[in-house]
C-alpha cells in the first residue's frame, strides 16, 4: 500500500510538471501570435517557434491524458488495499475477542433463562462474553418478571438462535455460521443495536436471512444476509468471503430507511464492504448530505431516494429509485446492455462514467447531472417521453385522495373499491369482519397497465392522527401482513411490491397464529383481535 501511495504521489507530481509545461507552451504560442500584428501570415516573426509550440502542446496533452489514466488506475490499487486492510483489521479484532474459552458445551440444544429480583438481567458482558458451543439451538429467555437487558455470547462453532428480545445491545460472535429460525414470521433478534460476527461462516442465508428488528447494526462474515424491520443505521458491514466461491455477498432487506452512521467502528468511514452488495428498502437509502458509503465489485438497490458514495469503482447491477446520486472516486459502469439505473433524477460525480465499448445504460425521466473528473462520459438514456414504459409517475384517485407512485406505464389508471381482494380467503374474510372500533378505513386498490419495482402508496387519514402510529394490514397470497407507519401530513404512506386490499387500523398490531388461524394481536396489550361473526359461523 505504501508503494502504491508513492507511485500515486510521483504520478501526481509528474502530471503537475507537465501541466506547468503545457501552460508555458500556451503562453509562448499566444505571445508569438500577438507579436504578428498586421503582418501577412507568411512573414510573421516567430512563426516557426509557434508551430513548434503547437506540436509541443499536442504532445503534452497526450501525455497528460496518459498520466490521468495512470492516476485513476493507482486510485483503484489504493482503494483495494484500503478494503483489504479494513477487512483484515476487523477479522483480527474479532479473533482476539473470541480467544476466551467456551463456558457451556452441549451436543444438543442449550436453554438459558435468566431471573432477577431487580426486574432486569443480562447474559454475559461486552468484555466477557458467555461462551456457548451447541450442537442444536440456543434458546435465550427470561422469567415472568424479568426483562432481558444485554446479550453477549460467543460460540466456538455454528450458532443457531431462538428469538432474542433484549432492551440493550446484542453482541454475538461465532467461529461458524449464525442462523435464525426458518419460520418467516419469527423475528430472530429484537434490540436497539446488534453486533454480529461470524469468523468462518455466514450470517443468515440467501434463502433464509437473519430476521432482525434493530435500530443499528454491525456485522462481519463471509456472507451477510439480513432482513430488518424498521429503519436501520449501518455501523459497519463486511463480507470477506471469496467471490469465486460464492462469498463476499451482502444482501439487506430493510422495511424502512437505510442510514449511514459516522461511528468510529467503521473502517475509514466505509459503511458496507463486499463483493456483491444488494440493498432493498421500503424507504430511502442514504441521504444527499450523508450518502451510504460502499466498496463493492457489484452494487444493486431498490428504494425511494438512493444516495451512495464509493472511493473506488461502482459497477451497477440494477438501481431503481426516485432521486439517485452516485459519488465515485473511480469508474461508474454497468454489466450489460439493459438499463442499469432507473430513476426520476440522476446525479453522478465520478472519475469516468461508462466505458468506451460499454456505455452506462440508464432510464431517467427527469434531470441528468453527470460529471466525470477525467473528462470521459459514455452514457445512454433510453427514456423517451412519448413511449417509455417505465415513467416515474403518481396516480391519484380523486374521490378518495389515494395516491400511488412508481415507475408506471403511461396508460395506467387507478381504481379503488371497498371489496375484498380474494374470494373464499379466510384472511380476507377476517380483515373484512374486524371490529369497527379499530378500523379507520378499508380500500381495495387496483391498477391497470404495468409498473416496475416497488409502489409507494399514500392513503389519507384524518389529520388528528398526525404523529401517531397506525397499522396497515393486508393479505398477500394467504399470508397476513402488517406494516406500522407514522401518519404524516394526513397520509399513511408505505412501499409495497403490489397492490392489495389495505385495512388501516387505529393502533399498533402484529400478526399471530392461533389455533391454526392467522389473526392480529395488539402490541400494547398482547390480546388477540377476534372477528366474532367468523367464530360464530365456525370458521
Amino acid at each position: 500500500m505504501d508503494s502504491a501511495q508513492s507511485d500515486y504521489d510521483k504520478a501526481k507530481a509528474e502530471t503537475q510538471n507537465k501541466q506547468d509545461a503545457l501552460e508555458e507552451a500556451k503562453k509562448q504560442l499566444q505571445d508569438a501570435v500577438d507579436s504578428a500584428g498586421d503582418k501577412t501570415f507568411g512573414t510573421v516573426p516567430g512563426l516557426e517557434e509557434a508551430a513548434s509550440a503547437e506540436e509541443a502542446l499536442k504532445a503534452l496533452e497526450q501525455e497528460k491524458q496518459i498520466q490521468e489514466k495512470e492516476l485513476l488506475d493507482l486510485t483503484d490499487v489504493l482503494n483495494q488495499a484500503l478494503q483489504d486492510a479494513a477487512s483484515k483489521q476487523a477479522e483480527a479484532s474479532l479473533k482476539e475477542q473470541n480467544a476466551s474459552s467456551t463456558g457451556i458445551t452441549a451436543d444438543g440444544d442449550v436453554n438459558l433463562e435468566v431471573n432477577s429480583s431487580s426486574g432486569s438481567a443480562g447474559i454475559g458482558e461486552k468484555d466477557n462474553a458467555l461462551g456457548i458451543t451447541s450442537g442444536g439451538v440456543t434458546h435465550i429467555g427470561t422469567g415472568e418478571d424479568t426483562a432481558l437487558k444485554n446479550v453477549d455470547i460467543e460460540s466456538g462453532s455454528d450458532l443457531t438462535i431462538d428469538p432474542i428480545d433484549a432492551g440493550g445491545e446484542v453482541n454475538i460472535t461465532a467461529k461458524g455460521d449464525i442462523r435464525g429460525s426458518e419460520d418467516e414470521d419469527t423475528v430472530d433478534i429484537i434490540a436497539p443495536s446488534g453486533n454480529l460476527n461470524s469468523l468462518g461462516g455466514d450470517i443468515g442465508t440467501k434463502e433464509n436471512p437473519l430476521k432482525t428488528s434493530l435500530d443499528k447494526v454491525s456485522a462481519f462474515g463471509e456472507n451477510v444476509y439480513l432482513d430488518n424491520t424498521g429503519d436501520l443505521i449501518i455501523d459497519s458491514i463486511i463480507a470477506d468471503g471469496d467471490p469465486d466461491k460464492d462469498g463476499g455477498n451482502v444482501h439487506l432487506t430493510v422495511d424502512g430507511d437505510v442510514i449511514d452512521s459516522d461511528s468510529p467502528v467503521k473502517p475509514d468511514g466505509i459503511d458496507i464492504i463486499g463483493g456483491d452488495i444488494q440493498i432493498d428498502a421500503s424507504g430511502n437509502i442514504g441521504t444527499k448530505e450523508n450518502p451510504l458509503d460502499v466498496e463493492s465489485d457489484e452494487f444493486g438497490a431498490t428504494g425511494g431516494n438512493i444516495h451512495i458514495s464509493s472511493e473506488g469503482d461502482v459497477k451497477v447491477d440494477k438501481i431503481v429509485g426516485a432521486d439517485v446520486s452516485i459519488s465515485s472516486g473511480g469508474k461508474v459502469t454497468d454489466k450489460d446492455d439493459e438499463d442499469a439505473i432507473i430513476a426520476g433524477n440522476l446525479d453522478i460525480d465520478a472519475g469516468v462514467v461508462g466505458e468506451e465499448n460499454n456505455p452506462l445504460n440508464v432510464n431517467v425521466s427527469g434531470k441528468l447531472d453527470i460529471n466525470a473528473k477525467y473528462g470521459y462520459i459514455n452514457l445512454v438514456n433510453s427514456y423517451r417521453a412519448a413511449d417509455s414504459i417505465w415513467n416515474y409517475r403518481t396516480l391519484i384517485h380523486k374521490p378518495t385522495g389515494i395516491r400511488v407512485s412508481g415507475y408506471i406505464s403511461s396508460n395506467a389508471e387507478l381504481f379503488v373499491t371497498n371489496g375484498c381482494e380474494h374470494e373464499n380467503c379466510m384472511i380476507c374474510k377476517y380483515l373484512e369482519k374486524l371490529p369497527a372500533s379499530i378500523v379507520l378505513s378499508r380500500y381495495n386498490i387496483t391498477m391497470s397497465g404495468h409498473y416496475y419495482g416497488k409502489l409507494y402508496v399514500q392513503i389519507p387519514v384524518d389529520e388528528k392522527f398526525n404523529g401517531q402510529i397506525v397499522t396497515i394490514a393486508y393479505c398477500d397470497d394467504g399470508k397476513l401482513i402488517t406494516i406500522q407507519v407514522e401518519v404524516k401530513d394526513g397520509f399513511a404512506s408505505f412501499f409495497v411490491d403490489r397492490l392489495h386490499t389495505f385495512v388501516i387500523l387505529d393502533g399498533q398490531y402484529h400478526a399471530v397464529t392461533e389455533g391454526g388461524h392467522q389473526m392480529l394481536a395488539s402490541d400494547e396489550t398482547g390480546e388477540t383481535v377476534y372477528a366474532e361473526s367468523l367464530l360464530n359461523a365456525g370458521a
